[in-house]
């Protein structure tokens, strides 16, 4: 008699891990000391917590902070997590977020998101390269830049003032979780062709209110995480 069937068959989880660490890596490092990348853009980006995200940089040996070392001595000494709750006064997911991942032990429900957020990621980044390689070449792409706007859905952006959004799209139209009425295609292109404008007059967009449509509060991050606004 043969044994209990895998439910995924040839899954590879220390794979989808090095790749998933390997791309969180590789955004991380796109930073610089005057403008390194917060931990909370990655969350940002790969549709998780700073937590999880610290803790794969700290598996990589990309991140390292006084409380890091801290707790990681107090490990290496022998201490369970509940003592170094007690000794440092941090959370155990915080604790737990300043330790490396050991190999093997990664959650199956885990990894397959971290495979899902892989390819959304790699989705939209491939998206926005594309837009922007176009918007340089010629008038602003209609069918890429709404395309780069669908793949976007979701994605938590935030307002100047700091107000977090996300938006769902449906036909030609963008609804904001924060706003009733829908924005549409058409507007977008309108703030996109007033962008455009805007900039290659030489002038800088220093905030939504410079590009004046209807939806400006909303559009301007969305167009700021896409690289297609030029802020001082």
């Amino acid at each position: 008699m043969s044994g209990r069937k895998k439910k995924s068959p040839g899954y590879d989880a220390d794979r989808i891990f090095k790749e998933f660490k390997d791309a969180v890596v590789s955004a991380y490092r796109d930073g610089n000391q005057e403008k390194p990348v917060s931990l909370r853009f990655l969350a940002d980006e790969f549709d998780t917590t700073i937590l999880k995200i610290r803790k794969v940089l700290i598996t990589a040996g990309e991140y390292r902070t006084d409380i890091s070392d801290t707790v990681n001595i107090l490990k290496n000494r022998g201490l369970s997590v509940t003592e170094i709750m007690q000794e440092t006064n941090l959370s155990r997911a915080s604790v737990h977020s300043y330790l490396p991942y050991t190999k093997g032990i990664y959650q199956a429900s885990e990894i397959s998101a971290n495979a899902e957020r892989l390819r959304v990621y790699w989705r939209r980044k491939a998206c926005v390269k594309q837009l922007r390689e176009a918007m340089d070449a010629r008038e602003v792409p209609e069918d890429i830049l709404w395309k780069t706007v669908e793949v976007f859905a979701g994605y938590p952006f935030s307002t100047v003032k700091g107000k977090r959004f996300s938006y769902s799209v449906k036909g030609y139209e963008i609804f904001v979780d924060r706003k009733k009425k829908s924005i549409t295609k058409a507007t977008v292109m309108l703030f996109a062709g007033r962008v455009r404008a805007i900039q290659h007059s030489g002038e800088k967009i220093t905030g939504p209110k410079k590009v004046g449509t209807f939806g400006a509060s909303y559009l301007f991050p969305i167009f700021l995480r896409f690289g297609l606004i030029e802020i001082v």
